[in-house]
């Protein structure tokens, strides 16, 4: 679904508030460039949310299968811990 925010496309810093789900992703504020996302349903895979006009999901992980909504290569110290978080999984 297209986003609801202020400005589309969204793009720049977000507060992203994980809720222990998804291992790769802490809260803090990550980069985004997006027109389209997916609304928070309360899905046991939803692993991170950034709240616009709406709730929208910012991390998902199911499994070994772990998907960002954020572009981790351009958001700092935050987004390198996330690649090394799934790098980390990735070599066990």
């Amino acid at each position: 679904m297209r986003i609801e925010a202020d400005r589309v496309p969204h793009i720049g810093w977000e507060l992203t508030e994980a809720n222990g789900v998804c291992p790769i992703v802490q809260s803090g504020y990550y980069y985004y460039l997006h027109s389209y996302g997916v609304e928070a349903t309360g899905a046991p895979h939803e692993g991170a949310f950034i709240k616009l006009r709406r709730k929208y999901v910012a991390a998902v992980c199911k499994g070994d299968i772990y998907g960002v909504q954020f572009h981790p290569e351009r958001s700092g110290r935050a987004g390198l811990a996330v690649l090394k978080a799934f790098l980390e999984l990735a070599r066990r």
